[in-house]
């Protein structure tokens, strides 16, 4: 997922990403800094509380390495262009 990533339900229940249907369970790998992440997600209100009064199991684990194994190519920019054309 990267910021232009469209989610939404899924007819019968279930979630698409980018129009592409996605089951249960749900895991998000995450990159960035723990000690920055892991409270950022329990505030009270947060993510891990609201995916708990929806009766969603929530768990937050750290590991020392995640596996990036897909791409998405970069769209061209409609406006911007490099400053070595």
């Amino acid at each position: 997922m990267v910021a232009g990533t469209h989610l939404s339900d899924a007819t019968g229940g279930g979630v698409r990403v980018d129009g592409r249907k996605v089951a249960a369970p749900y895991r998000f790998k995450v990159i960035g800094k723990p000690q920055d992440l892991e409270p950022a997600l329990n505030i009270p209100g947060g993510v891990v509380q609201t995916l708990e009064k929806e009766q969603a199991t929530v768990t937050v684990a750290r590991t020392e390495k995640i596996v990036v194994d897909a791409l998405r190519p970069a769209k061209r920019p409609d406006y911007a262009r490099s400053s070595s054309q």
